[in-house]
């Protein structure tokens, strides 16, 4: 079971990379990057590695800072 402190976890992980929550008129967590880039997931997880695979997601849809 996942706890409220595991989606603090999540969110401070993501917010380290650009992303803010927002919940979605039916209940999901929408999360934006500031370029422009949504990435949709459940705000009631029941799969054990449901807050990993929206963190992988997250990682996969997070813009590569390129080095000046």
């Amino acid at each position: 079971m996942r706890t409220s402190s595991d989606f603090r976890s999540l969110r401070s992980r993501a917010a380290g990379m650009g992303w803010k929550p927002s919940k979605t008129n039916g209940g999901h967590i929408r999360w934006r990057h500031a370029c422009g880039a949504v990435v949709f997931a459940p705000s009631t997880p029941g799969d054990r590695r449901s807050l990993k695979n929206t963190l992988a997601q997250l990682k996969r849809h997070t813009p590569v800072q390129e080095a000046s």
